[in-house]
């Protein structure tokens, strides 16, 4: 009797433990998880001048290539000089709700200042950005209140 006792109690702890809301860390994980299934490239871009200031127009191929999906997806953009050295670098979050998992669409997004002598950009998908940084990823937003 005794033993079935502290099987039943045993059983209940692990069902409590595996039924626990999951912490802030893990929610984290699963989303940045998440945008690792995601691959951006850059397609083309252009310094346009038109209006007020100068900025960067950028189109890239996003492709979301796991079934779960985010809203949006927050990229870095670098503007590289002649030699590939970084003049300058900027989170630019891109709108992917409408994505199907699996087919690539294009996105278009701009980036503002220009900084002089800028021979080309890359597009990065940062795949551990520093805690300090979250605040700047809509996506962790479903998670915010937690971290």
């Amino acid at each position: 009797m005794r033993a079935a006792r502290v099987a039943a109690l045993t059983l209940i702890t692990a069902l409590a433990a595996a039924c626990s809301a999951p912490s802030a860390d893990e929610l984290v994980l699963d989303v940045l998880q998440r945008r690792t299934q995601y691959d951006v490239t850059p397609t083309s871009w252009a310094i346009l001048d038109s209006g007020a200031a100068p900025h960067i127009y950028v189109d890239v191929q996003v492709v979301n290539n796991s079934q779960g999906s985010l809203q949006t997806l927050t990229v870095l953009v670098k503007q590289l000089d002649i030699d590939n050295g970084v003049l300058g670098e900027q989170r630019v979050v891109l709108d992917v709700s409408a994505l199907t998992p699996g087919i690539g669409q294009g996105v278009g997004m701009e980036v503002r200042p220009v900084q002089p002598n800028v021979e080309g950009i890359s597009v990065e998908l940062e795949g551990n950005p520093p805690r300090d940084a979250w605040r700047e990823f809509p996506e962790l937003d479903a998670v915010r209140p937690r971290i």
